[in-house]
This record gives C-alpha cells, sequence and structure tokens, in this order.
C-alpha cells in the first residue's frame, strides 16, 4: 500500500513540476524580453529603476502582516526585474480584482441566510462574559451566527471520524455535499464512492469540490471528474492547475466540509486519502481529528459549501430547499445540551479579515489557566508569536504539539527556527514521537476550542480558503484537552538547554529561514 501511495504522489508531483517549470520558462521568456527592450529602447531603463521602487511603496503601505511584507520588499530590491516577476506570481495573496469581485459578490448574496437567534447571544453575554467576546468577534465582524441545538461529538482519530461519515451517508434521504482539499482515488475513498454510487440510484442530490493541486489524481485528472458524472454525482475542481502566469494560482480550497442532509456536518483537519485513515504509513502514526455536528449549526457549513460551488461556477440562485429545514428535527444520537453553543465559521484570502488567526489569538489572549494547541505547521506572524509568549510570561501554560516526524523538511525546518524562540521565552513545544501530526486544535481553559482545518502558518492565515468550528461547551473541550495531553504525553519537549547549546550554531540559517518562510 505504501508503494501504491508513493506512485501516485509521484505521479501528481511530475503534473505539478511540469507546470511549475512551464511557468519557469514563461517567467524567464518575460525576464529576457524586458532585457531586450531596454537594450532597444534605453529611456526604458529609467522605468525599470521606478517601478520595481513603486511596487515596494504599495507593499509597505499594503494592509497586511509585517513579516510577509518585508521578504519581498527585500527580494525586490536586491533583484528587481526577478523580484517583482515573483511577487506578481506569489505575492498576491488575495487574488486578483475580478475573483474578489466574484467571490465576495456570492459571499454577500448567501450571507441572509445566516441570521443570529439574539437570544443566544443575549443569554452568552449574560452567563459567560469571556465566551461572549470570542463569539462578538466571529460574529460582528465575519457574521458568522452562534447556535444552541446541536450535538456534538469529537473524533480523537481521523478514521473513527470517517466511519462516522461513511454511516451518515448511507442513511441520506434528501442531499450530500462534499468539499475537501485531497482526495485520493484509490484505496479508502473506494468505500465512500460505492457508497455515493448507491444513493445516486436512490435520488440523492450529490455534489463534490475538490481542490486541483491537493487532489493529484494522474497527470490527466480529468477522468475522475467524468467517472464522477457518470455516477451521477455533481464534481467541480478548485482553481484548476494551468501551465499559465496566473495571480490566483496560490490560492487553494483548503477546507474539508462534508455536510448530509443540512442536519449533520463533518470538518477537521483530515482529507479523503490513505494516510489519514492508516491503510498506509509514510510517515509513522498520522495523527489528525474532526468533530460532527447534528442540528441547527450545520447551516454555516451548508452555506459554505453552496457559496464555495456557486463562485465557482453559479448555478444555485435560490437555497432555500438546503437551508431552510425543519427545526423540530431532532439528532439521530448525541443529547442536545442547551448550554453547549457552536459556531462554525470560514477564512477567506479574499478579504483583510485574517478570521482564522483572529480566532486563534482571541483564544490565546482569553486564556487564564492553558491554552493547548495542536498544529502540523508553526510558521508563525510576529503578532501571533507576541501573543503566545505573552501568555507565557503571565503565567498560563502554554503548550504546542508538532509533528516529530516531518512530511516536508524545509517546512519542519522552519518551524523549528520559530520553535526555539517560542522555547526560550516559556512556552512548552512538543514534538510528537509517534509520527506525523496533522491535527489542528486549540483548548483553552476547559470552556472553549476550535477543530478545523487552519494551519499556524502563512499560507494558512493569508492565501488559503480555510474553516472551523468555535465550540462553547466544557465536555467537548474537556475531550478536545485530553487528546492533546495525550499527544504531549506521547512526545519529547523541546528544552531550552538543547536551544541555548546549538542557538549559536543554528541562529543564521534560522533566520534566513524565517526570512522566506512567508514566501512558503
Amino acid at each position: 500500500m505504501r508503494t501504491e501511495s508513493r506512485r501516485l504522489f509521484r505521479n501528481g508531483l511530475i503534473r505539478l513540476l511540469l507546470v511549475l517549470a512551464a511557468i519557469a520558462v514563461q517567467c524567464w521568456w518575460f525576464v529576457v524580453l524586458a532585457d531586450m527592450v531596454r537594450r532597444y529602447a534605453p529611456w526604458v531603463s529609467v522605468l525599470y529603476t521606478y517601478i520595481p521602487f513603486l511596487i515596494i511603496l504599495y507593499i509597505y503601505g499594503r494592509e497586511t502582516n509585517s513579516a510577509f511584507k518585508m521578504p519581498w520588499m527585500i527580494l525586490i530590491a536586491a533583484v528587481p526585474l526577478f523580484g517583482v516577476v515573483m511577487y506578481l506570481i506569489l505575492g498576491h495573496h488575495n487574488g486578483t480584482p475580478g475573483m474578489r469581485r466574484k467571490f465576495l459578490a456570492v459571499e454577500e448574496q448567501y450571507n441572509g441566510y445566516l441570521r443570529q437567534d439574539r437570544t443566544v447571544m443575549r443569554a452568552l453575554e449574560k452567563r459567560h462574559m469571556k465566551l461572549y467576546r470570542q463569539a462578538y468577534y466571529l460574529l460582528y465582524r465575519s457574521g458568522y451566527p452562534v447556535y444552541k441545538d446541536t450535538a456534538i461529538r469529537f473524533y480523537d482519530d481521523a478514521a473513527r471520524a470517517y466511519e462516522a461519515q461513511l454511516e451518515a451517508v448511507r442513511n441520506a434521504k434528501r442531499f450530500i455535499f462534499i468539499e475537501y482539499y485531497a482526495i485520493e482515488e484509490r484505496g479508502s475513498f473506494e468505500r465512500l464512492k460505492r457508497l455515493l454510487k448507491e444513493k445516486t440510484r436512490e435520488g440523492v442530490e450529490i455534489r463534490m469540490i475538490y481542490d486541483d493541486l491537493g487532489s493529484n489524481f494522474s497527470l490527466y485528472p480529468r477522468h475522475f471528474d467524468r467517472e464522477m458524472k457518470a455516477m451521477g454525482v455533481q464534481c467541480r475542481r478548485f482553481n484548476p492547475m494551468m501551465p499559465v502566469l496566473d495571480v490566483f494560482m496560490g490560492n487553494r480550497d483548503h477546507r474539508k466540509i462534508m455536510v448530509v442532509d443540512g442536519r449533520i456536518g463533518f470538518t477537521g483537519g483530515y482529507n479523503l486519502a490513505n494516510e489519514y485513515f492508516h491503510r498506509t504509513s509514510p510517515y509513522g502514526w498520522w495523527k489528525d481529528s474532526g468533530v460532527r455536528l447534528t442540528g441547527s449549526a450545520v447551516r454555516t457549513l451548508t452555506v459554505l459549501f453552496l457559496e464555495m460551488w456557486n463562485s465557482i461556477s453559479e448555478t444555485d440562485h435560490d437555497i432555500d430547499r438546503y437551508v431552510d429545514l425543519d427545526p423540530q428535527e431532532t439528532p439521530e444520537d448525541g443529547t442536545l445540551r442547551t448550554e453547549a453553543l457552536v459556531q462554525p465559521y470560514a477564512d477567506t484570502p479574499l478579504d483583510t479579515k485574517r478570521t482564522g488567526e483572529e480566532v486563534y489569538m482571541n483564544l490565546i489572549r482569553a486564556a487564564e489557566r492553558y491554552i493547548y494547541i495542536s498544529t502540523p505547521y508553526l510558521i508563525l506572524t510576529d503578532e501571533m508569536t507576541r501573543e503566545l509568549t505573552s501568555a507565557a510570561e503571565r503565567g498560563v501554560d502554554v503548550r504546542i504539539a508538532i509533528p516529530g516526524t516531518p512530511d516536508k523538511r524545509i517546512v519542519y525546518a522552519v518551524t523549528r527556527a520559530y520553535c526555539d524562540d517560542l522555547v526560550m521565552k516559556g512556552v512548552r513545544v512538543y514534538e510528537y514521537l509517534p509520527g506525523f501530526n496533522h491535527a489542528k486544535q486549540f483548548a483553552c481553559d476547559d470552556e472553549m476550542c476550535t477543530v478545523g482545518t487552519v494551519n499556524m502558518d502563512f499560507r494558512s492565515f493569508y492565501h488559503h480558503f480555510e474553516d472551523g468550528v468555535l465550540i462553547f461547551d466544557r465536555e467537548t473541550t474537556v475531550r478536545v484537552r485530553d487528546d492533546l495531553a495525550g499527544m504531549f504525553a506521547a512526545g519529547r519537549m523541546i528544552d531550552r538547554e538543547s536551544v541555548e547549546r546549538y542557538r549559536r550554531i543554528t541562529q543564521i540559517g534560522h533566520t534566513l529561514l524565517r526570512l522566506g518562510a512567508p514566501m512558503m
């Protein structure tokens, strides 16, 4: 199975490299053409001098993180022509104006379906002001309501979450929505595919979105689309990889959402691929997690899927039949607890809200006793670093689990570069020794937690479409806390002594890695 997984990865990598090679040729031709123009029209050299300067001023004035600006400014100042070309391709993390208009118009159209029950917010304000402040940000800054009447189940293993998804699909009556960054065509997905084929025969409507970069099926992936269509599954690729210069190419759909009949919803860190369910083990034990929601909070996940579906190609002008369901319906299992509140949310690179990063920082700011964190990548903005170290300095127990076995060595090296500074300032960082830790989850003070798709890195915070669930519930938070505690116990803490021992040797390398981190 490992050989098969590596073969599929190799095929996808070949396709990606061919696309990147084609783009590199276009970049090279652009530079050569610019140099030819300069030779035949010397006055153009004046433009070559001032255009990079103006672009540096533009970058400096942008409403974005300073750590993101600095590497691009240095690169353009050092090698102007090359730096400008690279910035035009990779530096515009919020897409093109046309793409922003298209996506945001659909989002605005569907905002009316996300309505807040004011009694829920008033009750939360009276019950617990700290939790109210967390919910207030997501509601009034980003427009995501808080829901009661929702059963929550946390899965500390993606394989168990997948079994729950298969069971939900098996019982589907009306529709199934699936949106994943990566879908591996063979292996674990075959079980879901067989169920989907059965459900289409029963008349269940099925829609699927997958990211074209994350789901590299082979050199020619269109056969997957055709196969799904032949089964009766409506299928769309997000942002197809094309061998042409495209400033939107770096923005990927990193979300993981499944909605069944508008009443059951799943999300979490895992993709629909073999390693997440332990069918293959290229990096040791693959640790991931997810949540299932049953009840009113699934409305937000449904709207998020439909926003993405219609942003790719608008076909739905009325989505009432998917979101206006009978509120008297009860979950098939799980106990409704009126004190448990749930707030699903999403993040998009096409605005300046940075919702995923702000949710994390708000939890860190609110922590009074502890903040436990799991993330596969730890590539931080200056603001996030300040919040983590400030919490540790005021006596909060701040712990972070990172992978013990890297999936990308250069990214792991950057993660360690950030870890060392955190460790020196009192943050406890653990390497998860059994294998690769891919879970993205926070637990705070036995009061609130979040589980979702948002990594603690620049790509998740600035480039990708993401989603998560903020949960105000002691029982669920304790389960997430205990899962994190188990990861710390299975890990090795990075101690100050080892950091101090090698700090002088690694300092220059770590500085260079952190400088280039926002470009990764």
